[in-house]
């Protein structure tokens, strides 16, 4: 937990970096190279925002299996694991809205169908300014985070898939690249904090 503290000023340096110098370039790289291509223009602008469905469901089946294996007596890592991860994702999905409303910031798609400001817009709120941090990143980081405390041996394709969801969220222009670097931030800050605050018994 106090390493990653200690990132905060690099990784908001970062972020700020990205905001000034990089996102919109990127932003219409991606849409230049891939969007004149109508089946990945169709496929991506059709997906839906499952987001909240997918916390509730690995939230609820974590808990659920967590009060079996107490039952069963069974107070292993295994245990420990879907609790952490059981409270953790609904802590992180709370997160995500908190810091989207605080900094309002023009989702990538709103932005390249009506170029405007692109920082932020602090406590706007509405649909189009719901941008930054990203969502996914926050709630996936949390998630993967978890499984590599726990599982170590898991800690390369976790983190392999987490690289890739952050390559998917920019290159469909859902997210700016700012957006998923301290997503990706503050969801290992959620888990790291939600780790520390558990009673130390279910450690």
């Amino acid at each position: 937990m106090n390493r990653l503290l200690r990132l905060f000023l690099p990784v908001s340096l970062l972020t700020w970096l990205c905001v000034r110098y990089v996102d919109l370039p990127a932003a219409l790289f991606v849409r230049d190279a891939f969007y004149g291509n109508r089946h990945w223009s169709r496929l991506t602008s059709s997906m839906p925002d499952a987001l909240l469905a997918l916390v509730m469901v690995i939230s609820l089946s974590a808990f659920i299996s967590r009060i079996y294996r107490k039952r069963k007596n069974l107070l292993d890592a295994h245990t420990r694991f879907l609790g952490h991860v059981a409270l953790s994702l609904p802590v992180s999905y709370l997160v995500r809205a908190v810091l989207k409303f605080a900094f309002g910031r023009v989702e990538t798609r709103t932005w390249i169908h009506d170029p405007q400001p692109h920082e932020f817009h602090l406590f706007h709120g509405g649909a189009g300014y719901n941008g930054f941090p990203s969502g996914h990143m926050i709630v996936f980081a949390t998630f993967f985070a978890a499984v590599t405390r726990y599982y170590p041996s898991s800690r390369l394709p976790s983190y392999g898939l987490l690289a890739l969801l952050a390559l998917l969220l920019i290159a469909t222009n859902y997210h700016f690249i700012g957006d998923v670097i301290f997503g990706c931030y503050v969801g290992l800050l959620v888990e790291a904090g939600m780790e520390r605050i558990q009673p130390a018994e279910e450690r």
